[in-house]
């Protein structure tokens, strides 16, 4: 968790820092930033704070495709890298019979199955 916060932060510096140097205003650079995450929230709040949806949009819409594309390589590359084989477990079939009172109830079963369980309240 603490790696992907770190690179979250590199990448809106590398956005920030990307944006003044292309002279991009500031409510595009974080449209650009929240497509490129593909987070709609962050769209949400970036059209808000900057007052406007035209440039937070415009950045979200270029950058947004990118940010899929990079998340379905990273998906296909962390299930087909070496060492990374699905475990196979044998499935299990299990049959139970309940046979009892139909008129017992959960507290009743409790205190009867249970008894360190004390009685509820």
């Amino acid at each position: 968790m603490v790696l992907t916060a770190v690179v979250l932060v590199l990448v809106g510096a590398a956005a920030v820092v990307g944006g003044r140097l292309a002279d991009l205003p500031a409510p595009v650079v974080a449209g650009a930033y929240a497509g490129s995450l593909t987070n709609t929230p962050a769209l949400a709040a970036a059209s808000a704070r900057a007052g406007e949806t035209a440039g937070p949009t415009v950045g979200y819409s270029i950058t947004y495709l990118g940010g899929v594309l990079v998340m379905l390589a990273v998906s296909a590359w962390a299930l087909r890298r070496p060492g990374a084989e699905p475990r196979r477990e044998g499935v299990e079939h299990l049959t139970v019979r309940v046979e009892g009172d139909p008129g017992l109830t959960v507290g009743e079963l409790t205190e009867r199955s249970c008894p360190a369980w004390g009685s509820p309240a």
